[in-house]
């Protein structure tokens, strides 16, 4: 049945057309949009995206104000969202990590320490490619550790993973560091404990 068919008397059945001419259904939910005017539910789809499209910035405010006044619906839209397609998101992340592996390490390494790839490649080429503490030479860039200050979050320089390891296990204190430096001299004095 075609949105033009007639009835019995060569008329329009104007009851069973919305006005763009769709058909009404039984289970279509009807909005009353103007006095004396029927709009199926397509319609009211179509109205609201021609009239989001022509007032893109009243559309924004609108939704930016109801987002404000109702979090937690807000929240609750968004964890059903990642819920229902958690394994599509995912996916899409593993592929966009696949295709940019050095980009996006060197964004986790700039939000984390504060320098681009070129101020690390000045940094290893004034080191001479070797670890700031031991000198040790004999492993890659990719696997020196960017040694940073916690307290003040500014870089020191590029160590080896054990000198890493060592200072952070020592926290970072001079005066620990300083007894450690005692007692390794020290060590040829030992005590003689019979077990």
């Amino acid at each position: 049945m075609s949105p033009c068919e007639r009835n019995n008397l060569g008329r329009f059945n104007k009851q069973e057309l919305c006005s763009r001419g769709h058909l009404f259904s039984e289970t279509a939910v009807y909005f009353p949009s103007r006095p004396n005017e029927r709009v199926c539910s397509k319609c009211r789809i179509i109205n609201t995206k021609e009239w989001r499209l022509k007032n893109v910035e009243r559309a924004r405010a609108g939704y930016r104000k109801w987002n404000h006044e109702h979090p937690e619906k807000v929240k609750e839209s968004y964890r059903k969202y990642y819920e229902k397609n958690k394994e599509k998101r995912l996916q899409a992340s593993r592929e966009r990590y696949s295709r940019n592996k050095e980009g996006k390490k060197w964004q986790i390494i700039f939000r984390k320490y504060g320098i681009t790839q070129e101020d690390f490649n000045k940094l290893f080429e004034l080191q001479k490619g070797c670890c700031a503490i031991c000198g040790k030479d004999d492993f890659t860039q990719w696997t020196l550790n960017i040694d940073h200050c916690h307290k003040t979050g500014k870089v020191r320089g590029i160590l080896c993973n054990n000198c890493n390891t060592a200072i952070g296990a020592l926290q970072e204190d001079v005066n620990i560091l300083q007894n450690a430096i005692k007692y390794i001299n020290n060590a040829g004095v030992c005590l003689n404990v019979s077990m």
